[in-house]
């Protein structure tokens, strides 16, 4: 009987441990969404620099945890880069993607990225003469 009773205590020990690591989130499940938001307002506001923060948290935090949801916001941001009239917003959202690519293992898809700067590199809007130096 006393064997019995200890088995039960540990097994509501047990229980309790399991309880609270469940209640433990991570932070795609918590903030991704909030800074996702985030981004798409400060775009749409023209919040060009504060954007480009929000993309570098996100870089930052989701390196972390390499989740698809992490990688799907960089691949949606980029679907919809005719939104987003800021090369450097655009070339931070494509150093993000191949970053996470690379940390994921997919060195090819990194690899292409990187080689096809296609959205982050605009021809000049002005021409500048060359100067003869004498």
């Amino acid at each position: 009987m006393k064997l019995k009773g200890k088995y039960v205590l540990l097994m509501i020990g047990l229980l309790e441990f399991t309880d609270v690591f469940s209640q433990d989130r991570s932070w795609t499940e918590d903030s991704l969404g909030y800074y996702e938001e985030t981004f798409w307002s400060q775009v749409k506001s023209q919040k060009s620099k504060e954007a480009k923060e929000t993309v570098d948290a996100i870089i930052d935090k989701g390196s972390a945890e390499l989740t698809p949801e992490v990688v799907d916001f960089f691949k949606g941001s980029l679907q919809r880069s005719k939104e987003i009239p800021y090369p450097e917003v655009l070339g931070n959202l494509e150093i993000g993607l191949g970053t996470l690519e690379y940390y994921r293992g997919d060195i090819t898809a990194a690899k292409e990225l990187s080689r096809e700067p296609r959205l982050s590199i605009q021809k000049p809007k002005c021409s500048i003469k060359q100067q003869e130096w004498q």
